[in-house]
Order: structure tokens, then C-alpha cells, then sequence
């Protein structure tokens, strides 16, 4: 019997494979147990749905940083709108306050 090194059979089979799940990946492609028992100890597992789903490390620090990096440009752009509407506003009431003198 041979033993199967994990990380080199994904690497053989899967060269760019970087997310899977347990139920309809490994399961439908035959993965070997020792391979799923691997990335089950060595990847991150992000969710539980289809029976666990798993990132590659890099891959999902990559992600992460990623969506942290969209979502403070999206929270600066929104806090720029909400400044812009409050100085109209502000300019609105002053412009109202003037002519009603």
C-alpha cells in the first residue's frame, strides 16, 4: 500500500484549486480520506454549508484583505456623501434663514 501525500496529490489533481466543500467536491471528485482529512486540518473552513466548505490559507487571507480594503473604501465614500448632504442642508437652512429676514 502506498501512502499519498496530501498536499502533493492535491497539487497533481487540482493544481489551482484554492476553495472546496466536503459534500459536493471531495465527495463527487473521490477525493482520498487522508487528502480531506488534510485540508480539513490545513485550510480554513468558512462555512458548514454542503458539509463544510474550505479556503486555502493564502487564498483566503487574499480574500479577506480584500473585502476589508472594498468595505473602507465604501464606508469613506459613504461617509464623504453624508458630510456633503449635511454642509447642503446646513447651506439650505442658512439661505432660508437669510431671505426670511
Amino acid at each position: 500500500m502506498t501512502t499519498v501525500n496530501p498536499q502533493e496529490w492535491l497539487n497533481l489533481n487540482w493544481p489551482n484549486c484554492k476553495a472546496l466543500d466536503h459534500d459536493w467536491t471531495m465527495e463527487r471528485y473521490d477525493y482520498p480520506l487522508v487528502v480531506r482529512n488534510w485540508i480539513k486540518e490545513n485550510w480554513i473552513k468558512v462555512s458548514d454549508i454542503n458539509g463544510g466548505t474550505y479556503h486555502e490559507p493564502k487564498y483566503h487571507r487574499h480574500r479577506t484583505e480584500s473585502k476589508n480594503r472594498f468595505n473602507q473604501r465604501k464606508e469613506y465614500y459613504e461617509n464623504e456623501k453624508n458630510q456633503e448632504q449635511q454642509t447642503s442642508q446646513q447651506t439650505s437652512q442658512e439661505k432660508s434663514e437669510q431671505t426670511s429676514e
